[in-house]
């Protein structure tokens, strides 16, 4: 697809968050959640092309390569991940599941505008005043507050304030966002 509707990111989201937090619950963290590891399952052949249209098919997370099973403390410090989806805790090799949650809250701002977040905002050099810009341009201007909320609490720079995955389930924009078209670019 070209573009997407909040409410069609919206469901893409809370699929991914309730894998992460069904993940988490067994005590497993994929560490490398991105587009490339999601698959998408359509309606089934019989469905009429306006079923399709209606974005009844789900996804999948896939590619458990660099999953753990989490230890007691529930800490990991191997750095892995891929660059424009891996939390800042894991340059510092001391992170728990929450990266998960990150990775997520990047595919949200890709699906929402077309890019991952800035590399000033998801690595090294992260800081608040990279936070500021984060929403700024033209594909944000239609964008609900709601969905920035979501997305800025999933993309928070210190793990500890970031929601887990099922606290992120609570979100209501998940449930009830609006069709807005997106202005992703093609």
């Amino acid at each position: 697809r070209d573009s997407f509707t909040e409410a069609e990111t919206a469901t893409v989201l809370r699929q991914l968050l309730l894998a992460v937090a069904h993940m988490h619950a067994r005590g497993i963290c994929h560490r490398d959640i991105k587009p490339q590891n999601i698959v998408c399952v359509e309606p089934p052949p019989s469905a009429s092309m306006s079923d399709q249209i209606a974005f009844e098919w789900r996804i999948k997370l896939c590619d458990f390569g660099m999953s753990k099973e989490l230890e007691a403390n529930g800490v990991m410090s191997t750095p892995c991940g891929s660059k424009h989806y891996v939390a800042p805790e894991v340059l510092q090799h001391s992170y728990d599941v929450k990266v998960d949650v990150w990775s997520v809250g990047c595919i949200g701002y890709l699906l929402m505008c077309g890019q991952p977040p800035a590399a000033e905002a998801h690595g090294g050099e992260a800081s608040l005043a990279a936070a500021v810009g984060l929403f700024a341009g033209p594909a944000w201007e239609h964008v609900s507050n709601e969905a920035m909320g979501l997305l800025r609490s999933l993309l928070t720079f210190n793990a500890s304030d970031r929601p887990s995955a099922a606290e992120a389930l609570q979100c209501e924009w998940l449930q009830t966002a609006p069709s807005t078209p997106l202005l992703t670019p093609r």
